[in-house]
């Protein structure tokens, strides 16, 4: 039986498809997906590549799957499609392509299961962003409960009301469908999508330590439940695999919170270079945290019933990191990953920037010939791009929210990996 996936080439839906197909020589599955694959994921699916098949499209089109109403081998999907938005930035400029996605497009995927002769299981992927800063006075925060009645932002407003549209599609028409909320994901596949336009704190940390870059770090203890795009891949696998589930909702996390500061510390052990400080001023900050934070939808999860189905458990936090620190080596090993992608909402532009020089120490990428730029080289986990063009592509696109950046992660190029405002890298959302 085949999977669907919606979102299948974005970051954590990338994890679940390669996951699937890497545990089953003879699986088969169908991405689903607004953009073509792009060069990380051209070369992240390409040794299961003739088992997968792409489907290009907008999800909010109630017609994108209707060739597939009906389909007997497909027995397993995952609503996992969504627009990420950072409040202030495209959810202003995107609102009604959130709503679109983020609702509509799960309703579309709800009818195409209901179609299904065969299906077994499908889960709706959600955010740990629907609960509140509530908590139980002791122990970590469970699916129960504790979830907000009226979210402040349209991401987990949308997100909320994807779940509850789900519980009811399984009510009325015996939808084998469960829920499933996401901590703050990190890992391989990361990247700008026409989906999601911001770096996590431990995407940017990773890359500066690579490079041996300094961050600053506002609210330093504020803390996260930080989960590996393949554990959570692993615990999904899980789910839809498993003999029987005997609750609608379950998280996905790694069942523990840390600090910033501590985050930090161990991002630079692992890896071996990098440093960090903390600041005061938060608008300068390259991470920002908010320590009074500590519990609710910030802190640790509660992961009891993901593990009581299938013994799931993630793996160790230093381990992990080390796991997504040799990806980003590898995609910086591989030229072609290192583009501009203009996301526009049916056709995606790519455009490539030449490498110029090599050291013996590790790549490195030349500004083209660019008289403002006052650096003649930059680090191993840059792309090299003009600057001045790429000054001009981000004042372009910005407000129409549709530019994400593959790839760049030099200090030098920070107006292009942030929150789109220009002055910070990252900010701890707490969940994805």
């Amino acid at each position: 039986m085949r999977l669907l996936v919606t979102g299948g080439t974005g970051f954590v839906m990338s994890n679940v498809l390669r996951h699937w197909l890497d545990a089953d020589p003879e699986a088969r599955a169908i991405s689903v997906d607004v953009a073509p694959p792009d060069a990380s994921a051209e070369r992240h699916f390409a040794s299961v590549q003739d088992r997968l098949e792409f489907i290009t499209g907008d999800i909010r089109d109630s017609g994108l799957l209707a060739d597939l109403h009906g389909a007997g081998d497909i027995g397993y999907v995952v609503s996992g499609a969504a627009m990420t938005p950072t409040a202030g930035t495209t959810e202003a400029t995107q609102a009604a392509m959130i709503v679109g996605v983020n609702v509509m497009g799960a309703t579309h995927c709800l009818e195409l299961g209901r179609s299904l002769p065969n299906l077994k299981r499908m889960l709706h992927v959600s955010t740990g962003s629907v609960y509140g800063d509530g908590a139980p006075d002791e122990g970590p925060l469970p699916e129960d409960g504790y979830v907000q009645p009226f979210p402040s932002t349209l991401y987990p407003i949308t997100k909320l009301t994807g779940e509850l549209i789900a519980k009811r599609y399984g009510e009325m028409f015996g939808l084998p469908v469960h829920a499933v909320r996401l901590a703050s994901v990190y890992g391989p596949m990361d990247r700008w999508t026409p989906g999601r336009n911001f770096a996590c704190a431990l995407n940017v940390m990773i890359h500066r330590a690579l490079a041996g870059e300094h961050w600053t770090v506002s609210g330093a203890a504020g803390v996260g439940d930080w989960i590996h795009g393949g554990d959570v891949a692993d615990a999904m696998c899980g789910l839809l695999k498993a003999s029987a589930l005997h609750h609608q909702t379950y998280n996905i996390a790694h069942g523990s919170a840390i600090t910033l500061a501590d985050l930090s510390d161990l991002v630079c052990s692992t890896v071996g270079s990098g440093s960090w400080s903390e600041i005061s001023d938060s608008e300068k900050a390259d991470i920002r945290g908010n320590p009074e934070r500590l519990k609710g939808a910030w802190g640790a999860y509660d992961i009891s019933r993901l593990k009581a189905v299938s013994g799931w458990k993630p793996r160790p936090l230093e381990d992990a990191i080390a796991h997504y620190a040799d990806w980003i080596r590898g995609v910086v090993a591989h030229p072609v990953d290192q583009l501009v992608f203009v996301a526009t909402a049916f056709k995606p532009i790519k455009m490539r920037f030449r490498h110029d020089v090599q050291r013996g120490n590790g790549q490195k990428w030349r500004c083209q010939q660019d008289k403002d730029c006052k650096r003649t080289e930059h680090p191993l986990s840059s792309p090299g791009l003009n600057c001045s063009e790429a000054n001009r592509l981000r004042d372009v696109f910005v407000a129409r929210g549709r530019i994400g950046v593959h790839g760049a992660s030099s200090s030098s190029h920070r107006s292009l990996i942030g929150t789109r405002t220009g002055h910070s890298s990252a900010q701890l959302s707490g969940c994805i």
